[in-house]
């Protein structure tokens, strides 16, 4: 609502300016002409004209810059409402696909010795979670043991106890 009331100002003095400069340059034409000093009224009817369109062409480059900072702002909030979404999206993903899922997956990693090669993992860097991402993220030793453990009949096992478990 303060915007509107802020453009409604902007515009009503910008307008008002302009009418005045009008008068102004009208005035002063008249009394130039007057004055007598060799001028004719063609010729101070042009550089009226000069004036004035010199004085709209200034009100124009106003406008459009006020109107790019508008957009900018505009833009500006919109990319920051994009984000907030992103990141509720996120959270009801994490909520709905993996936060009732890190009871089961923590037993699973403490009870097949996995959780002891992954803790030293710098966990801002995971992003996607895949086999590529922990490849890159662990050393070859380590990574290779991570592959071995995950194909052991024991592995299994405690993946078949934590189904059990939590169904």
């Amino acid at each position: 609502m303060k915007k509107v009331g802020k453009r409604k100002i902007i515009s009503v003095s910008i307008i008002s300016i302009t009418v005045l400069i009008l008068i102004g340059v009208y005035l002063y034409a008249k009394f130039k002409l007057k004055l007598g000093n060799g001028n004719s009224k063609l010729e101070m009817v042009y550089y009226s004209s000069q004036i004035l369109s010199s004085i709209f062409v200034i009100a124009g480059v106003v406008i459009a810059v006020w109107q790019y900072f508008i957009t900018a702002k505009s833009q500006l909030n919109q990319i920051n409402i994009d984000r907030i979404q992103k990141a509720i999206d996120l959270s009801e993903y994490y909520k709905d696909n993996i936060l009732h899922k890190s009871t089961p997956i923590r037993f699973v990693y403490e009870q097949s010795g996995i959780m002891e090669l992954v803790k030293n993992v710098n966990k801002d860097n995971m992003v996607q979670f895949e086999e590529a991402e922990a490849c890159r993220l662990l050393d070859k030793d380590k990574f290779d043991e991570l592959k071995a453990k995950t194909k052991t009949k024991y592995f299994s096992n405690v993946v078949l106890a934590a189904d059990y478990i939590w169904s």
